[in-house]
């Protein structure tokens, strides 16, 4: 009885510290996910992107990109979060005419292990965080974000690009349909529930 009893609460230790400190999903540097496509993912004046990564294998030789999340093949991209090959973490943000504007920070300036990167647009500039800090912006012109029917690839870039994989960990990827400001991405990165008035805003959440 006394061993039912440790054992269950062990059971409950380890279930409340999997909640408290969140899943995570492995990529093996061969995974995908694809969401489908929905007219919610198709986001016009505003959006956040917002991830916590942990990065086993950056860009080398033999791989250009590493994406994070990506809506839509190059061609008729509407937003992606990568990492390149010029040791840049870029978010990039295509317009009705495929102009790209983007915003970008050393991968360098990441620390070991976990690092939360966020990315707000606003059709004024694009900001990109890393670790709730600013780390690059953009000034752009007041565009609409381009609309698309393609689905939305998580961990890979859902194009004819096969070298374009995630390897490491996520963890909280959210997608909103407004543009955070700095004090509401330091408040929401490490929270696992969020308010329902917040939680409305969000059109996408894993792990």
């Amino acid at each position: 009885m006394k061993f039912c009893i440790q054992r269950l609460c062990m059971i409950c230790i380890v279930l409340c510290a999997s909640f408290l400190c969140g899943d995570e999903k492995s990529f093996d540097g061969k995974e995908k996910i694809i969401i489908p496509h929905s007219e919610a993912l198709n986001l016009i004046d505003e959006l956040t992107i917002e991830v916590w990564v942990q990065i086993e294998d950056f860009p080398g030789t033999k791989t250009s990109f590493r994406t994070i999340v990506s809506k839509g093949p190059h061609a008729a991209q509407a937003y992606s979060l990568f990492i390149n090959d010029k040791d840049d973490c870029l978010i990039a943000i295509f317009n009705k005419v495929m102009r790209c504007n983007s915003a970008k920070f050393d991968k360098k300036e990441m620390i070991a292990g976990w690092n939360h990167i966020a990315c707000t647009y606003d059709k004024k500039q694009i900001i990109i965080y890393l670790n709730g800090k600013t780390a690059g912006t953009l000034k752009c012109s007041s565009e609409n974000i381009i609309n698309n029917t393609n689905p939305l690839s998580i961990g890979f870039d859902n194009d004819i690009n096969k070298d374009r994989y995630f390897k490491g960990k996520m963890k909280k990827l959210r997608i909103w349909k407004k543009a955070l400001t700095a004090s509401e991405i330091n408040e929401y990165k490490d929270k696992e529930k969020l308010l329902k008035k917040d939680a409305d805003n969000i059109i996408l959440e894993k792990f």
